[in-house]
């Protein structure tokens, strides 16, 4: 079933402020619109997906929760940190951390630096530009810690509990 945009954009409206209501420790400025060609590598962000290869994939997460690495010509590599648990998550953003950028906001990700780790492997997907079905929003860096744990992932053909099971 497909549902028009302005029903879509109207969902994320109510889902965003329902996230700022609940989570009210969280800065009402949390989530900023970002254009599709305007991703920073090295930030957090939010978005809706669906899955170019959805009818062959086992499970995807329809509402990433990212820090970009690289720009494509037709979208972008990242970290979909929904992929790991939660305790894991802050394991692995205990990990990202030590790429601050010492003068500007934001993460300057080593990508070889990582490669040895063990979560890379399991949060870092690709992401088409024309599969996104919503603009990006950013995360301000101030509250990144508490978001990372908030139950936003939305995977599609399994539970959060299968995809963490299969780690």
């Amino acid at each position: 079933m497909k549902f028009p945009k302005a029903l879509e954009r109207e969902s994320l409206r109510w889902y965003y402020n329902l996230l700022r209501t609940t989570f009210s420790g969280i800065p009402s400025k949390l989530i900023a619109v970002k254009k599709k060609s305007d991703i920073d590598p090295g930030k957090m962000y939010f978005f809706r997906y669906e899955a170019k290869h959805r009818a062959t994939l086992p499970y995807w997460d329809a509402f990433p929760l990212i820090f970009p690495l690289v720009g494509k010509n037709d979208g972008f590599i990242g970290l979909n940190m929904h992929y790991l648990p939660p305790p894991l998550r802050r394991t692995f953003f205990t990990e990202l951390l030590r790429f601050r950028r010492p003068n500007s906001p934001g993460l300057a990700i080593d990508y070889s630096a990582l490669k040895s780790g063990r979560f890379l492997s399991i949060t870092i997907k690709r992401y088409l530009t024309v599969q996104l079905r919503s603009n990006l929003y950013e995360v301000e860096e101030s509250v990144w810690d508490r978001v990372i744990y908030l139950p936003t992932q939305n995977f599609q053909k399994q539970t959060a509990e299968y995809v963490w099971s299969q780690i």
